[in-house]
């Protein structure tokens, strides 16, 4: 029964993931549409418009490790939660804006702080919690909801938005983290400290050796972002996805 249990929380886990990060990357792939209000709303350049969303993927991009490091001091259901609120919050404020520079510190920096805390890694995480083993089917559907959530919300803000920008962006304000934390209050549990041994569900507490590690030594380590920064796996890694 407990087992049961466990399995149906690990697999809410999982819609929960998909559902937050459909939402939250629908917000990233929507800018192209209050790009074009905002160009004739304010009579911007489209250089000043597209260096907002510039410095968004940037700040984005940059606070990943800080966030995987907090996700495990803090756990990765009050980080989202936080994230969420931070999201709705930049794009509340968003709705105010006046003059290019409001736009940049409300959209570049306070809603992309909101879609890296809220984003990929925490949601990685949450999921990697409940599945220790054959996390393929879970991770393939939580990054299913990215490209779900693309098709589902650029269309509609498209729809009901285009011409009201302003109430588009307090409208998802108010959504977004309305959602989330819903969500979060009533399908997240705590994960088991134990591993199933029929499901493998549950946090494993101690490393299991893996015959395609290469470096069994090198990763079960605890590493640190300036620990990781000077080795030169982390640079190769890096390249590699340019």
């Amino acid at each position: 029964m407990r087992e049961n249990m466990s399995s149906h929380s690990a697999w809410f886990a999982v819609g929960f993931s998909f559902v937050t990060l459909g939402l939250v990357y629908g917000v990233w792939y929507s800018f192209s549409v209050f790009f074009v209000a905002l160009l004739e709303e304010f009579g911007w350049s489209r250089s000043m418009g597209a260096g907002a969303f510039s410095v968004f993927i940037i700040v984005s991009g940059t606070i990943g490790p800080y966030i995987g490091n907090l996700v495990y001091s803090a756990g990765p259901r009050k980080i989202i939660i936080l994230g969420s609120i931070l999201l709705g919050a930049g794009l509340a404020l968003c709705s105010t804006t006046q003059t290019a520079w409001h736009f940049y510190i409300f959209f570049s920096v306070v809603t992309a702080l909101g879609l890296g805390t809220a984003g990929w890694v925490p949601n990685v995480v949450l999921v990697q919690q409940w599945f220790k083993e054959k996390k393929g089917l879970p991770m393939g559907i939580i990054s299913s909801g990215i490209g779900i959530g693309i098709l589902a919300c650029v269309p509609l803000i498209q729809y009901y938005y285009a011409d009201r920008m302003a109430d588009g962006l307090s409208s998802h304000g108010c959504f977004y983290p309305l959602v989330v934390i819903s969500m979060a209050i009533v399908f997240l549990k705590r994960p088991p400290r134990k591993v199933s041994s029929h499901t493998g569900i549950g946090s494993q507490p101690t490393f299991v050796k893996n015959s395609l590690m290469v470096n069994q030594e090198w990763a079960s380590r605890s590493w640190t972002v300036r620990e990781a920064l000077t080795t030169r796996q982390f640079w190769l890694l890096a390249l590699s996805s340019f």
